[in-house]
Parts: structure tokens; C-alpha cells; sequence
């Protein structure tokens, strides 16, 4: 008998434990309450929005764990909204995204489950039918999962569309590949990922992409992969559409019409009270800064208003609204690192890069100079074309970009003759050095550097000896030399039978006050160019062309090393820097330009100063020679020397 009761225990045990799935009910003796629109449109008939609404109320379910409440007699798909109130008030309620009313569509039976687990304090629904079964009833048939149509390359992928419009949503910052406001649910009856956005701003553009696996790698845009771009209709909603299969990326409107009695997806209480029902009321101490409420009604949940010149940097102050209270850099030894690639594929630069452009000074602020002209706002170069193989004519075009080209009119100036057509063709009948120039219609000008043509060069004097055209000869290599301590060696070079003689590069090159280990601007600073401008550390571009018509005269060829496809090093520019590791800081460099030919330009590694042209990171740009931040790779580590595409696009 003893080992019979000692048995019959230990069933009983295990009984219990079927019968109760979890703890005690976490509120018990509390009311709760689902609180929404969508009471009155059901069969309870309840007050919509009142936290006291006992037609509202949740029952524990100790099988599920969870608060449920079944409605019934809704008005099918329609879209409501809801949340979960404790005791008759709003104090302590529950939402979905930091707070936010959560949101049902009733579906094609009208009737749902509200569900509210009181452990993790999540907020679902599902849909619900009379043969359904709440789990912890009654046995019956549950209704069988539709089976895909259609194959899926992406089912075991995260699947988000990424945008600039994520900040409207809670997001931290735009354009994150990590959000759950962006995740795409895949359609396995359209055979389609699907996001549906409400709550953003009516009739306003965005732009998205499809991002994977929390990632920028692979990403799929529009067109050759640029973004793509969509319009939100008067109640700020949109379905944005991925196709797995053609991996098309498009939009559909979200038809609404407030008024109609239905709260339609895409209406909130905020964009049709008619047809949504009243949002719930704002309740002070809450913890939570709701629509209704602002920093001067409740600042114990919205924070205190900013005062600018209070002492302090608020929230919503930057050091470009209120320098006083707000550093224009970031904490610590930081620095910023928006520009590193953001998957490992990646080689464009990133989205939102070009936002960053334009971070010349402007006229009449903090260092400025005169030679930086507009380069704030407006940029460009002379495109030289030989159009013969005689090269004895030439197409001049003035490529520009402007800040606001798409309200501003250029002129197009040569020879100080202005035309509404950016080129003109010249021919060797033209002798002298061209001068042009752009002006816009809003004020701005640009003055480009001269223009020599090539049959304008100094004929080749001849000189006996085999050098079949300068084909065969030595050349001499005079790294370093200057431009005029070269031009005295022409008839030297002429005399000792050198077929030529060859210079370091001669543009625009980066220049310092400062020692670099331990060599004030060692001789790779000139293979650093922070311009095309023929303004080099050894002379000016006068003082290259009377070098270059002086060795031709005494038939010594010039060889120029040109370099083409980089610029200047990662924290080498005019932006102040400092060392994340140790907080170690260095000074902005200069150019090798005179001062009234010299350029501004910029990158973004190392740096922690918002650029005050912009009031954003620093980016990669080189006014000098119109080269912005989309013209870069993304910023990665050089972690191979052996791998070809780190290499390709370091």
C-alpha cells in the first residue's frame, strides 16, 4: 500500500502540471481591459478608447498563459486599432513599438482573437472562427495552412526593405538593414514579399531598397541597383512589393477613403477620427510622450523644452541649432564611421553618401578664402575632346553640378563670351590660352582653371641622333627637382643626348605644417592629389608650361607621372582628426597651391566634428576636381593583400 500511494502521488503531480501550463495569473484581482475603435463596431457594442469598458475585458487563459478576448461581428477587413488598459485607466498601458497603438485587420469572418502575454508584455492577434478552438477548449479540426503556390529562393532569409523612411517609424536612423519595422512578409498566395507602411507622412517621396540577413550585402535596388522611389497617398501609407523570382522591386497605393465608415488599412485614429473611432487619451506620467502631449504640457514624459543657452544640449538641440549647449563633435575619442561598408560585398558607396556633399565654407564664414569660390554650391571641369585623330580640333565642355540645379539656370562663359550651350568647338586656328567660366542665375560663379591645346605646344626642335621619334632614347627621372631649377637643365639634358626627362606628378598635391614620421611632407604626399589643378609642390602651371616650351626647344621630350584613380590618404584633408585609440588629435592639412588657386578638400576617416556646411559627417570630396561621396567606395578594412576584390574596391 505504501508504494501504491507513493505512486498515485506522483500521477497527481504530473497532472497538475498538464493541467497548469504556467504560474499564477500575474494580474490577478487587476481588470484588463483591450481598449480600441473597434468596440462599438462589434457585437458587444462597447465604448471605443475607454479603459473602463468591461466589454473589453481579458480573461486569463493558465493553458496559453495569456490574456485573450475573443471579438465577434466586426465589419470584415477592416482595419482597427487597440491596446491593453489596467484598472479603469491609462496609466501603465501596453502598445505595440514603444507604446504605439497595435494594429488588426478582421478579416474576411469578422471575427478575431485579441491576445495580450503578460510575461513579455507583447500585444498579438489572430484570426478566429466558430470552429475554432481557443487552446485549452475543446478538441476540433484547426483549418489547414494553405500550401504554397510557388517557390520561395528567399525562405530561409530575413527579408527587409530598408529606407529613408524608417526614423518615421521609431528607427534610430534611416536606411538600417536591421529593423523590425522594415521586415517583408512573404505572400505564398501572390507568390510575393510584402510590407504595408502606415503612419508615415501623407503625399510625401521615399526611397527603399531590399535588404537581406540583417545586412547591405546583395542588396537589390532599381535600375542599375539605385534606390527606389515611392509616395505615400493622404493617409501616409503604402505596400511596398519584392518578387523573389524576377527580383523586382515595386509599390501599390493603399486606396482609402475617410468617410466611408470603414477603418480602412492605412487610416489611424490620427487621419480619419471618422471612420477610426477617438485615439486614446493622453495620460501625463505615463512614461510615454503621446500625440497629444509635448514638452510644455508634459515634460515629465516628453522631456524638458529645449531653451537654447540653458546649459544644456536637449535631445532635440544640435550644436548646429544651439552652438551654445551642444559640442559640435561626438563624446568620448569617437569618431565617426558612417562611411564603412556596410556588407561585405559592398562597393558602392553607401545610401545617403551624396547628402553629404557640398562642405565648402561659404562666403563670410569660418575659413573661408577667396580661391574656394562657390564651391558650396557649385563645381565642375573642362572636357577637353580631340575630335581627328590630327588632334587639330577640339570640343571644349563645361561639365557643372549644382547644389540646386533643378531651379538654377547656367551661363557658360568663353573667353568671356557667355552661351547657353556648355561647349564649343575650337579649332588650330585658335593661338591663345582659353579662359572659361560658369555663372548661375542665383548668383554663384565658377572660374576654371586654363586651357592649353595640344597644337599650341612648342614644336620639337631636331637633333641628330637615332631617337626614331622618341621611340628610343634615355630618359632622365628629376624627382623633386622644381619646375624652374629643371627649365636651367633643358640645354644640358639637350647637349648630353637624353631623349627626355620625367617629373614627379605635378597637380594640386596634399601639403603640411606638420612632421609625418619624423619628414615634414615626405615625397609620396605628392602622389596624394587633392586636385587636377596643375599647381604642384614643384611649381606653378605657368612655370610647367615655360619648363615644358623649354626642353621642346632644345628637343628634350616631357614625361609627366599623372596619377588618376585616388586622392588623397584617409584623414589627410582640411577636417580636424583624432586617433579612437587614445584620443590622440592632429591638425587639417593645406595644398601646394598658391593661395589664390588653392582647393578645399575632404574625407571622413578620423574625424569627429559635424562639418558646420552641412550639419552632417564628413564625407569624402574634392570641390577642386567636382569629385563628391557617391565617386568612392565604401570604407573598408585592407585586411589582404592577396584578395583581389578588397583590393579592387579598398
Amino acid at each position: 500500500m505504501l508504494l501504491l500511494g507513493t505512486l498515485f502521488i506522483v500521477v497527481l503531480s504530473s497532472l497538475n502540471s498538464i493541467v497548469y501550463a504556467c504560474n499564477r495569473d500575474p494580474h490577478e484581482g487587476v481588470l484588463v481591459v483591450a481598449a480600441g475603435n473597434f468596440l462599438s463596431a462589434s457585437s458587444d457594442q462597447g465604448v471605443n478608447w475607454s479603459p473602463a469598458e468591461r466589454k473589453g475585458q481579458m480573461t486569463f487563459n493558465s493553458a496559453t498563459c495569456r490574456y485573450e478576448k475573443i471579438t465577434r461581428g466586426l465589419p470584415t477587413n477592416t482595419n482597427f486599432e487597440w491596446k491593453v488598459a489596467f484598472n479603469g485607466n491609462w496609466g501603465g498601458n501596453i502598445g505595440c513599438n514603444n507604446g504605439a497603438n497595435c494594429f488588426f485587420n478582421s478579416g474576411s469572418s469578422g471575427v478575431v482573437l485579441l491576445i495580450y502575454d503578460p510575461f513579455d508584455g507583447k500585444l498579438t492577434t489572430s484570426p478566429f472562427n466558430d470552429q475554432t478552438t481557443v487552446p485549452g477548449g475543446s478538441t476540433s479540426t484547426p483549418t489547414p495552412t494553405p500550401t504554397p503556390t510557388c517557390s520561395n529562393p528567399y525562405q530561409n532569409r530575413i527579408v527587409r526593405a530598408s529606407g529613408d523612411y524608417q526614423t518615421e517609424l521609431g528607427s534610430t536612423a534611416p536606411w538600417l538593414a536591421t529593423e523590425e519595422n522594415s521586415l517583408m512578409r512573404f505572400d505564398a498566395t501572390s507568390c510575393l514579399y510584402i510590407l504595408t507602411l502606415t503612419g508615415l507622412t501623407p503625399s510625401k517621396a521615399y526611397q527603399w531598397k531590399v535588404t537581406f540577413d540583417n545586412s547591405w550585402a546583395n542588396s537589390i535596388g532599381c535600375g542599375n541597383g539605385g534606390n527606389c522611389q515611392f509616395s505615400t497617398n493622404t493617409a501616409g501609407a503604402m505596400e511596398l512589393v519584392f518578387n523573389p523570382i524576377s527580383k523586382q522591386l515595386s509599390n501599390r497605393p493603399l486606396t482609402t477613403v475617410c468617410g466611408n465608415e470603414k477603418c480602412e488599412l492605412g487610416e489611424t485614429c490620427r487621419t480619419c477620427l471618422a471612420d477610426c473611432g477617438q485615439c486614446p487619451p493622453a495620460v501625463c506620467g505615463d512614461g510615454k510622450c503621446e500625440d497629444a502631449e509635448t514638452c510644455e504640457s508634459c515634460s515629465g514624459d516628453c522631456g524638458k523644452c529645449p531653451v537654447c543657452g540653458d546649459g544644456t544640449c536637449q535631445s532635440n538641440e544640435n550644436h548646429q541649432t544651439c552652438s551654445q549647449d551642444c559640442p559640435n563633435e561626438l563624446p568620448g575619442c569617437g569618431v565617426f564611421r558612417e562611411d564603412s561598408c556596410e556588407g561585405g560585398s559592398q562597393s558602392h558607396a553607401n545610401p545617403g553618401a551624396e547628402a553629404k556633399r557640398w562642405q565648402t565654407p561659404k562666403h563670410g564664414t569660418k575659413g573661408y578664402q577667396p580661391s574656394y569660390q562657390d564651391y558650396h554650391t557649385l563645381v565642375g571641369y573642362a572636357d577637353i575632346i580631340y575630335t581627328a585623330t590630327d588632334r587639330r580640333t577640339a570640343d571644349v565642355c563645361l561639365e557643372t553640378k549644382h547644389r540646386y540645379a533643378d531651379t538654377v539656370k547656367l551661363t557658360y562663359f568663353f573667353d568671356g563670351v557667355a552661351q547657353e550651350n556648355k561647349c564649343k568647338r575650337y579649332t588650330s586656328s585658335y593661338t591663345g590660352i582659353l579662359q572659361t567660366a560658369v555663372t548661375g542665375s542665383d548668383g554663384s560663379a565658377l572660374e576654371l582653371p586654363e586651357i592649353d591645346f595640344i597644337w599650341n605646344a612648342r614644336s620639337i626642335a631636331s637633333r641628330s641622333g637615332d631617337y626614331r621619334n622618341g621611340q628610343k632614347g634615355a630618359v632622365a627621372e628629376m624627382f623633386g627637382w622644381p619646375h624652374n631649377d629643371i627649365k636651367q637643365e633643358c640645354e644640358f639634358l639637350s647637349k648630353a643626348g637624353y631623349l627626355s626627362v620625367q617629373l614627379f606628378p605635378v597637380h594640386e598635391q596634399l601639403l603640411s605644417t606638420q612632421s609625418f614620421e619624423d619628414a615634414i611632407n615626405p615625397w609620396y604626399f605628392m602622389y596624394q592629389p587633392v586636385s587636377y589643378k596643375l599647381d604642384g609642390r614643384m611649381g606653378t602651371r605657368e612655370e610647367l608650361r615655360d619648363l615644358i616650351n623649354t626642353c621642346r626647344g632644345y628637343g628634350v621630350r616631357v614625361y609627366i607621372d599623372a596619377v588618376l584613380n585616388h586622392f588623397t590618404g584617409a584623414g589627410n584633408d582640411m577636417n580636424e582628426h583624432r586617433n579612437p585609440n587614445g584620443c590622440v588629435k592632429w591638425g587639417n592639412k593645406t595644398s601646394s597651391a598658391p593661395p589664390e588657386r588653392q582647393s578645399p578638400f575632404y574625407t571622413h576617416a578620423y574625424t569627429y566634428q559635424y562639418n558646420p556646411n552641412t550639419g552632417k559627417a564628413p564625407s569624402n570630396e574634392f570641390p577642386g576636381a567636382a569629385i563628391g561621396p557617391e565617386d568612392f567606395h565604401c570604407d573598408r578594412v585592407l585586411g589582404s593583400w592577396s584578395d583581389l576584390f578588397i583590393l579592387n574596391n579598398d
